[in-house]
């Protein structure tokens, strides 16, 4: 495995691998595979309610077995 990156784009490009797993089961298992809004505001609507389904559908899992 190669050391820490010193420039400041490999710093960037690895925070944004260490982002990135947390929006992968948004088109996965959500069905979030286009943004058919147009604008920052509401695409970043559209995020958020996916990411809120998501949590909600995982808390009522775990939730189950209490």
């Amino acid at each position: 495995m190669q050391g820490k990156k010193k420039i400041p784009f490999a710093k960037v490009f690895n925070d944004d691998r260490t982002v990135e797993p947390a929006f992968r089961p948004l088109p996965q298992f959500m069905g979030l595979r286009k943004i058919n809004s147009i604008g920052w505001a509401k695409a970043n609507k559209v995020i958020h309610l996916s990411a809120i389904a998501y949590n909600l559908k995982k808390h009522l899992k775990f939730t189950k077995y209490l």
